[in-house]
C-alpha cells in the first residue's frame, strides 16, 4: 500500500538531492564532525533506481566522500524495497537498537 501511496511523489526526494547537490556533501560532513548518523538502503530499490535511470552510485558515493569521520553505519538489506520496514520489521528494529546503543561522538562540542 505505501508504494502505491507513493507512486505520484517518490521521485521528488531524488529530483531535490539533484537541485541541492552542491551543498549536500558539505553540509552532510559538518553534521558528521559531530553527529552519528545510521543509513539503511533496500538493494530492490537501489536496483529499481537504476533501472529508471536514476543513479543510485551517485548519490552512495557522495556519502562516502561526506561521511568520512567515523561517525556513520550503513547497511544495505538484500531484498528490501521502499516498504523494508514492513518487510524486514525484525532486522530493522535490531539493526536501530544497535546504533542508538553504540557510544555517540564527544567531537565539535561547545
Amino acid at each position: 500500500a505505501d508504494s502505491l501511496r507513493g507512486i505520484f511523489t517518490s521521485w521528488q526526494y531524488d529530483m531535490a538531492w539533484t537541485a541541492y547537490n552542491e551543498l549536500n556533501e558539505p553540509r552532510m560532513s559538518e553534521v558528521d564532525r559531530f553527529a552519528s548518523s545510521l543509513f539503511l538502503y533496500g538493494s530492490v530499490v537501489l536496483a529499481t533506481d537504476a533501472k529508471y535511470g536514476l543513479d543510485p552510485g551517485f548519490s552512495l558515493a557522495a556519502f562516502a566522500r561526506a561521511l568520512r569521520h567515523g561517525h556513520n553505519t550503513t547497511h544495505v538489506i538484500e531484498g528490501a524495497s521502499e516498504g523494508m520496514l514492513v518487510q524486514n520489521a525484525s532486522l530493522i528494529a535490531q539493526l536501530i537498537s544497535d546504533f542508538i546503543g553504540q557510544p555517540q561522538p564527544l567531537v565539535g562540542r561547545a
